[in-house]
């Protein structure tokens, strides 16, 4: 446990300048297989603050090089158990980042509960799961703040090419299901594009 000095140190910078999110990965060597994890994260050019949160708190720091008269930027880290310990830690001091680190705490008890489980998550869990990590992301971009408790369940979108159904969280484009239906209304363009300029 740190002291309340550097725990409200950290909650300050992560408040002004840091990520808490959570982020969903393909699992390594399992194809298809994704998962949510925990990631809190800081990034500035002050190189002497950045030391002493790593060095503090058992981070690991990476440097970024930028264009040439500018300094670099350092980074740390924190991923899954090691993040939730550390936001555990500093939730009392967060003011702007608060509702952030409650969702993730949650989601990291619900984790916790099915740490020995070796069945997979059922479809509920699953919605659950994503409906926190776009509650997180939402409250991270929103531009005014928001509410804790006002973020959605994930939605079924119908695919404007195939008119298949497909949830949000599996693609980031809005309109088509897949890279494969967003090429179609690209090449549709551009034959269209092609027809209109030999006509001209």
């Amino acid at each position: 446990m740190h002291s309340e000095t550097e725990q409200a140190y950290l909650a300050g910078i992560i408040d002004g300048e840091g990520t808490i999110t959570i982020t969903l990965t393909e699992r390594q060597g399992t194809e298809g297989y994704r998962q949510h994890q925990v990631l809190m994260s800081v990034g500035t050019n002050h190189q002497q603050t950045m030391e002493h949160l790593a060095l503090t708190w058992h981070a690991p720091i990476t440097e970024r090089r930028q264009p040439q008269g500018r300094r670099p930027i350092y980074s740390l880290r924190w991923m899954n158990s090691t993040a939730l310990k550390v936001i555990q830690e500093i939730r009392p001091y967060l003011r702007i980042k608060a509702a952030q680190a409650d969702i993730v705490l949650k989601l990291g008890e619900d984790i916790a509960a099915r740490e020995y489980s070796a069945k997979p998550l059922s479809r509920e869990e699953w919605d659950q799961r994503e409906q926190q990590r776009l509650g997180v992301r939402r409250l991270n971009y929103s531009r005014y703040g928001m509410a804790a408790e006002d973020y959605r369940e994930p939605g079924i979108l119908k695919c404007a090419i195939c008119g298949s159904e497909f949830s949000e969280y599996k693609t980031r484009k809005k309109m088509f299901c897949s890279a494969a239906c967003k090429k179609v209304v690209s090449r549709q363009y551009g034959a269209a594009y092609r027809a209109k300029k030999k006509q001209t």
